[in-house]
């Protein structure tokens, strides 16, 4: 450290006030309406399946990432800021997951406790102790959830699932945005040989991902009308928002440590 303490999200408190506010605001599901959805039928059970993985992947209980700032806080120096932000940006993701939850409860599905695609992922992203790839793993999955939670809401022809998704997505779309500031922020500390080699890293991780992605929740796609080409341009869309972050990240001022 040269002395100083550098915030490592540019805008910290506004994050703060962001998730605080967000917290606060009721969510208003029409859960009275019932789920539209019955594992009896077999277009539904692919659809019911496809969400019992995917609300597990939801259900984090955020200890990683929460021992991945704290390291990361003490090696660039303090910024309680960002540590509340990221502790309200978890309690949000744990609520996405609680209403899937509540949702497989009113279709009469149970909860998994195991899915072998989530158990991957969770293997690969514990074993990224460099703080900028947790990161930005996190921020793929969150780009790929916007993808998902799209074609769910179209393949589910429910009231109460749609409202759930539409509830999701807006706010992942902010999660993507906190994501992307903290992504520009580390790579403005990178040297430009070091930039290119993470953007190849990064690219083939997020290629990675998504493949299992699909090979899980092929059918979930599939019964919402998008097949594997539309995905693959979804994909592509998503991984040019990232790469443009990481250039994005030359303008801004580097951070010293």
């Amino acid at each position: 450290m040269n002395g100083q303490s550098h915030p490592i999200v540019t805008n910290g408190y506004r994050w703060l006030d962001h998730f605080s506010k967000s917290r606060a605001k009721a969510r208003l599901i029409p859960w009275h309406l019932g789920a539209a959805l019955h594992p009896t039928r077999p277009n539904d059970a692919l659809v019911l399946r496809s969400l019992q993985a995917w609300q597990l992947g939801e259900t984090s209980d955020g200890a990683h990432l929460t021992r991945a700032t704290e390291r990361f806080l003490k090696q660039h120096g303090p910024d309680l800021s960002y540590q509340e932000a990221v502790a309200l940006f978890i309690e949000e993701e744990q609520s996405h997951g609680e209403m899937l939850g509540r949702y497989l409860d009113l279709a009469g599905v149970a909860r998994r406790r195991f899915d072998f695609g989530d158990f991957l992922f969770r293997r690969v992203r514990y074993a990224l102790g460099n703080m900028e790839l947790w990161t930005t793993s996190v921020l793929m999955v969150e780009s790929i959830a916007q993808i998902y939670y799209k074609a769910l809401a179209d393949a589910g022809h429910c009231p109460v699932l749609t409202n759930i998704c539409h509830h999701i997505l807006r706010d992942e779309a902010h999660h993507i945005d906190f994501q992307l500031e903290r992504l520009q922020i580390h790579h403005s500390r990178l040297s430009p040989i070091n930039r290119k080699l993470t953007e190849w890293f990064c690219r083939s991780l997020f290629i990675g991902i998504s493949s299992v992605v699909w090979l899980f929740h092929s059918r979930c796609f599939r019964a919402s009308g998008m097949g594997v080409r539309a995905y693959a341009s979804a994909i592509r869309r998503k991984i040019r928002r990232i790469e443009h972050a990481h250039n994005t990240a030359r303008t801004l001022p580097a951070c010293h440590s």
